[in-house]
């Protein structure tokens, strides 16, 4: 059976890939990674994890490239600006914090009304990406009050009058229906 550095270093191999970048789709510091991938080092080995990151990593790059060839540079830059601006945000929460007035959960919130105009988000699983990805990232915040929650969203969305989250409400349709299917797998 292979070993997960084995898997990583196929990986890396076959796609021509720099120890840098699979050091960062797997969060971890370059030199960590650099220890990790001598075969010298026993102790200090990769985990399975590390090899579902940089799988993940992986399929998020290709599911962009695909969307970029398909879409028209029109599509790519509302969903190149999303990335860029909650990967941003998330970044450097810890920076704008510290701004009077700035709350975290109302900086995501004009980044998914912001999606709501566009249509390279009709595409719902794209736009659950987003949202899922969004999601995730705010329950690595320590301050619960501030995170971005499918809840949160959902209510304000609800009381907006002043934009149609026709979007969203789809979103939500589809998470349901999603969770349905799971049930019934079981």
């Amino acid at each position: 059976m292979e070993t997960a550095r084995e898997k990583i270093k196929m990986i890396m191999d076959r796609l021509g890939m720099a120890g840098s970048v699979a050091a960062k789709a797997m969060n971890m510091p370059d030199s960590t990674f650099r220890k990790k991938i001598m075969p010298s080092s026993s102790n200090k080995s990769f985990t399975e994890k590390n090899h579902s990151d940089l799988v993940e990593f992986l399929i998020k790059e290709i599911e962009f490239l695909v969307t970029h060839k398909k879409a028209s540079k029109n599509d790519v830059i509302p969903y190149e600006y999303v990335l860029d601006r909650y990967k941003d945000i998330y970044k450097n929460y810890l920076k704008y914090k510290k701004q009077e007035e700035w709350n975290l959960f109302d900086e995501l919130t004009k980044l998914v009304d912001f999606m709501e105009n566009s249509d390279v988000f009709s595409d719902i699983k794209l736009y659950t990406q987003i949202i899922d990805d969004i999601v995730f990232e705010s329950t690595l915040i320590d301050d619960e009050a501030i995170r971005f929650t499918v809840e949160k969203y959902n209510d304000y969305a609800l009381s907006d009058k002043k934009i149609n989250h026709s979007k969203w409400f789809d979103y939500i349709i589809y998470r349901r229906q999603q969770t349905i299917k799971e049930i019934l797998k079981d």
